[in-house]
C-alpha cells in the first residue's frame, strides 16, 4: 500500500506537533498553577499580617483606656459618680472612633456614668435616641436610684461641648445585669464580652470591661468600653484579596466575630455561633471546624466555582484570642493562567495548521511557484500591499511573471503615498477606470495649522524644514490614520483630513474628535522628545466640521484628484483660524458636539459668524474625551474650570454682565484659556459701559479670513 508523499508528510507532523505542544502546554500549565497558588499562599499571609495590625491598632487604645479609667474609678469614685468623672471619660475617648461608648457602673447602687459618641452610627435598638437637638455630638447618660426606682437623665452636648438639652425619665436599666459586666466580675484582667446590641446605640460591637477594687478587695464597680464593629469591618474591607475575597474574624469557640462587608451582630445568632448569611465563608468554617487545616481548597456543593482558604491565628489582646480567615476565589490566582494556557493553545493550534499547510504546499514542489503568485496577485487586488514578496525559480516564464508582480506591487505601494489608500484599494479592486465624479455624503472635516510656522521657518535651511515637518506630519498622521481618518492633503505646513471617506464610518464623528485629541497627544509628545530646535516646539490649532459635502473625483480626465468640496470645507478652514482669537487648540462647530453626544467635554466658546458665511454657528472648544475624571491636581481643576466657565458663559448669555464679569475674574487665576478670559472680560466691561440693542443675539461677526 502506497501512501502519497505529502498526505504522510502532514500526517506525520502534525502528530508530533501535537504530542510536542501537550507536553509543553501541560508542563507550562502545571508550574504556572504551583507558582501561582504559592504566590496565593503569600498573598493571604500579607493579609492575615495587615489584619492583626489592623486589630492591634483597633483594640490596643480600647484596653488602655478600660485600664485607665478602671485606675481612675479606684483612685477617685466620688469624682466618677459626677459631670466631672464624665468629663474624664469624655476626653479619653476623644480621637477614637472605634470606641462607641464608655462608662463607670457601681456595684453599690447599680448607678451609671457613660458618655457616648453620636458621631459612630445610630442604631434602631429599643433604647438608642431617636430624637437628638440639632449639632449633638455627644451625650452624658446618667442612671441613679431614687425613692422612685432608677431614673435615667441624658445631657446632649455639642463639639464645644456646650449644653443643647436634656431629658430625664424611669428606667429599668440595671447595669449590673449585663453580661459585659457578670463577665468582668469572673476575670482579674480586662474582659470582652460576645457581640451584642448595644443598649444605648442598638448596633452590634462588644464591650471592654473590668472591676475596680479597693486596696481591701470590696468591689467598686466596672468600667466598661463598648466598641462598634462597623469600624473593624471597614479595615476587613480594605484588606480583603481581590473584590470577591472575604475576610473574617473568629474568636476562640469558633464564633465569628466580625468579617468583610458585614457586622456579626446583624446575622440572629451572631456571638453564639458561626452562622452568617455569606454561604461561602460558613462553608469556609465550617470545613476549618472539621479538617483544622490552615490552607485548603473547597467547593461549594453543586458549583464549579473553587475556592482558597487561609486561617492563621492573631495576636491575643485582653480577652480576644482570635483567628483571621482568608477566603480568595481560586480564579483569582489562576484565571490569567487558565485565559494563557487557552490562547497557548488556540495559537498552538494555528501554528499547527499553518505548519501543516506549509508542509503540504512543501511536497508539491511544480504548483507552489504558480500557487504564490496568485496568491500575491489575490493579495494585490485587495491592496494588501504588507510584508515582502521575493520568488525565485528556474523556470523563465515564472520567474518573470513573479518579478512582473513584485515590480506591480511596488508601483501600487508608492501610489498608495499619493492618493489614500481605501480609495486605490476600491479601485484596484473594482477594476473598473475612474472616472470624474462624486457623491453627496455628510463628512466630518478636519483643519490643522502650525501656529508661527512662517516665522519660525523663514530663516531655516529648506532641508531642516522638510525634515523637521515630515516628522511633524509623521506623528499627525498616525494619528489621524490609527482614528479611521484618510488625509486628504498637505498644505503647506497644514492638514486637511476626512472621516467617513471613502469608506463610510458610522461613528466618524467620534472618531474624529479621538483623533483631534490624539494630535495633540502626539504634537506634546514630539515636543517634547525633540526639545528646543529649528521648527520644535509646535503648537497646532485645529478645527472640525460635520456636514454634507460633495465628495469623489474632482479635476480632469489627465488628472484626478479624489477630495470634498463645498462650504462645509471652507467653514472647517475658518473654524481653525479662528482658533488664533480665543487662544484655544481645537474648537468644533455645534453639529459635532450634537453627533459626538456625551462621549466628550465640550466647553462653549461662542456664536460666531466668521468671514465668507451668513449663518451663526455656535462654537465650541474640544477639551478631553468625558468624563472628565481623577484624582490628580490638574483634572481637578480642569474639572473647577469646566464648570465654572460654564457658570459664567450662562450669565453672559442671559445678559448679566456685571454677575458675569465677577465669576469670570473668579476663574481667571486658574483659567488654561488666558486669551479667552481676557476676550471675554473686554466685552463684559463694554456691554457694562453700553449694553446692546434689545435684539442682541451674541453672534460676534468676523470679516476677514
Amino acid at each position: 500500500m502506497r501512501i502519497r508523499l505529502q498526505l504522510s508528510v502532514a500526517v506525520a507532523f502534525a502528530v508530533l506537533t501535537i504530542l510536542v505542544l501537550g507536553v509543553a502546554v501541560s508542563l507550562f500549565y502545571g508550574s504556572n498553577r504551583t507558582l501561582a497558588i504559592e504566590t496565593a499562599r503569600g498573598s493571604m499571609r500579607d493579609a492575615q499580617a495587615k489584619t492583626d495590625a489592623a486589630l492591634v491598632n483597633m483594640f490596643a487604645p480600647v484596653v488602655r483606656t478600660v485600664e485607665t479609667m478602671a485606675t481612675f474609678l479606684r483612685a477617685f469614685p466620688q469624682d466618677s459618680a459626677s459631670i466631672n468623672g464624665l468629663a474624664v471619660v469624655d476626653r479619653q475617648i476623644n480621637g477614637l472612633p472605634q470606641i462607641e461608648s464608655a462608662y463607670f457602673s457601681f456595684a453599690e447602687n447599680g448607678a451609671l456614668y457613660q458618655v457616648r459618641d453620636t458621631d459612630g452610627p445610630t442604631g434602631d435598638g429599643e433604647a438608642a435616641d431617636t430624637e437628638l437637638p440639632d449639632k449633638t455630638r455627644i451625650v452624658y447618660r446618667i442612671i441613679e436610684p431614687s425613692d422612685d426606682g432608677m431614673i435615667e437623665r441624658r445631657l446632649y452636648l455639642s463639639e464645644g461641648r456646650t449644653l443643647l438639652g436634656e431629658m430625664q425619665a424611669s428606667i429599668g436599666y440595671d447595669p449590673r445585669t449585663r453580661p459585659w459586666y457578670e463577665l468582668a466580675l469572673e476575670r482579674d484582667d480586662i474582659a470582652v464580652s460576645p457581640v451584642y446590641i448595644f443598649d444605648s446605640t442598638g448596633q452590634p460591637g462588644v464591650t471592654f470591661s473590668k472591676r475596680a477594687e479597693t486596696d481591701t478587695g470590696r468591689l467598686i464597680g466596672v468600667v466598661g468600653a463598648d466598641m462598634s464593629l462597623d469600624a473593624f469591618t471597614k479595615e476587613l474591607n480594605s484588606i480583603r484579596i481581590g473584590a470577591d475575597g472575604e475576610v473574617f474574624i473568629l474568636d476562640r469557640q469558633a464564633h465569628l466575630i466580625a468579617r468583610s462587608d458585614y457586622a456579626g451582630a446583624d446575622q440572629p445568632g451572631a456571638g453564639t455561633g458561626a452562622r452568617t448569611d455569606n454561604p461561602v465563608v460558613s462553608a469556609a468554617i465550617e470545613h476549618w471546624n472539621l479538617s483544622g487545616e490552615t490552607f485548603f481548597r473547597f467547593r461549594l456543593p453543586g458549583e464549579e466555582e473553587a475556592y482558597l482558604v487561609s486561617v492563621a491565628r492573631l495576636s491575643t489582646i485582653a480577652d480576644i484570642e482570635p483567628l483571621v480567615g482568608i477566603v480568595v476565589p481560586e480564579r483569582q490566582f489562576i484565571g490569567t493562567i487558565i485565559a494563557t494556557t487557552r490562547h497557548v493553545l488556540q495559537v498552538s493550534a494555528l501554528l499547527m495548521l499553518a505548519a501543516i499547510a506549509g508542509t503540504v504546499l512543501l511536497a508539491r514542489l511544480l504548483s507552489r511557484p504558480l500557487r504564490q503568485v496568485a496568491d500575491e496577485a489575490r493579495r494585490i487586488s485587495d491592496f494588501d500591499l504588507s510584508g515582502d514578496f521575493r520568488l525565485s525559480s528556474r523556470i523563465t516564464e515564472v520567474n518573470d511573471l513573479g518579478e512582473a508582480v513584485t515590480s506591480m506591487r511596488t508601483s501600487l505601494q508608492s501610489f498608495g503615498a499619493y492618493v489614500p489608500k481605501d480609495l486605490v484599494r476600491s479601485i484596484v479592486s473594482s477594476g473598473e477606470t475612474v472616472r470624474v465624479g462624486g457623491t453627496s455624503r455628510e463628512l466630518t472635516i478636519l483643519f490643522t495649522d502650525i501656529e508661527g510656522f512662517t516665522a519660525k521657518t523663514e530663516n531655516l535651511p529648506t532641508e531642516v524644514v522638510m525634515g523637521d515637518l515630515s516628522r511633524y506630519f509623521e506623528a499627525m498622521d498616525k494619528a489621524i490614520f490609527g482614528n479611521g481618518g484618510t488625509i486628504d492633503k498637505y498644505i503647506g505646513d497644514a492638514v486637511m483630513a476626512l472621516w467617513n471617506a471613502p469608506e463610510p464610518d458610522p461613528d466618524h464623528v467620534v472618531h474624529a474628535c479621538r483623533a483631534a485629541l490624539a494630535c495633540r497627544i502626539a504634537e506634546a509628545e514630539l515636543n517634547a522628545r525633540v526639545g528646543t530646535e529649528d521648527l520644535f516646539p509646535t503648537r497646532t490649532r485645529m478645527g472640525l466640521h460635520t456636514d454634507t459635502v460633495l465628495v469623489g473625483n474632482v479635476g480632469s480626465e489627465r488628472r484626478l484628484q479624489y477630495t470634498a468640496i463645498g462650504g462645509a470645507v471652507n467653514l472647517a478652514s475658518r473654524i481653525e483660524a479662528l482658533n488664533k482669537i480665543y487662544g484655544t487648540d481645537i474648537l468644533v462647530t455645534q453639529n459635532v458636539v450634537d453627533r459626538a453626544g456625551s462621549s466628550f467635554v465640550f466647553r462653549p466658546v461662542d456664536r460666531v459668524s466668521p468671514a465668507g458665511t451668513t449663518t451663526p454657528i455656535a462654537l465650541f472648544e474640544l477639551v478631553c474625551e468625558a468624563p472628565l475624571s481623577g484624582d490628580t491636581d490638574d483634572s481637578v481643576t480642569l474639572a473647577r474650570e469646566i464648570d465654572a466657565w460654564a457658570a459664567f458663559y450662562a450669565l453672559y448669555r442671559a445678559r448679566d454682565w456685571a454677575p458675569a464679569l465677577q465669576a469670570l475674574e473668579a476663574l481667571a487665576p486658574y483659567s488654561t484659556r488666558v486669551r479667552l478670559v481676557e476676550l471675554y472680560g473686554d466685552r463684559c466691561r463694554a456691554f457694562i459701559r453700553t449694553p446692546p440693542a434689545a435684539d442682541w443675539d451674541g453672534v460676534h461677526i468676523y470679516d476677514k479670513k
